[in-house]
């Protein structure tokens, strides 16, 4: 499977938006991608119903991109329900690498460094 590790959405971005950028996506040959809200939770119920209402061809996964120190750090959580934002609230808008660690080993799921960071600073 093919995969869009780091597609940006944001909660106030509208359903045409979100149709254009599933569609390019298909077109590119994505069979999949992360859906990331930056400091946010990402629009999960537009896109899954985007998807679903199309039957379009694309597995959609969701993240959210969280600052920590001197870069950014994706969490993607295995059970959608802890993406929700009373869960997310206390990383927002910036954490710690410890910080984003809680969540993960708590509730399962990966961290993915997005942006060079200094990891001297943690």
């Amino acid at each position: 499977m093919l995969l869009d590790m780091h597609v940006v959405v944001s909660k106030s971005d509208d359903d045409a938006k979100l149709e254009v950028l599933v569609l390019k996506l298909l077109r590119q040959g994505f069979e999949g991608a992360c859906f990331v809200g930056d400091c946010e939770i990402p629009p999960v119920e537009k896109i899954n119903e985007l998807v679903s209402s199309r039957n379009l061809a694309l597995k959609p996964f969701f993240g959210i991109k969280l600052n920590v120190g001197k870069g950014k750090i994706i969490f993607v959580p295995r059970d959608m329900a802890t993406l929700n934002e009373d869960t997310m609230k206390k990383y927002l808008p910036t954490s710690s690498v410890d910080e984003v660690c809680d969540p993960c080993e708590r509730v399962g799921g990966a961290r993915v460094a997005t942006q060079p960071y200094d990891r001297r600073g943690g």
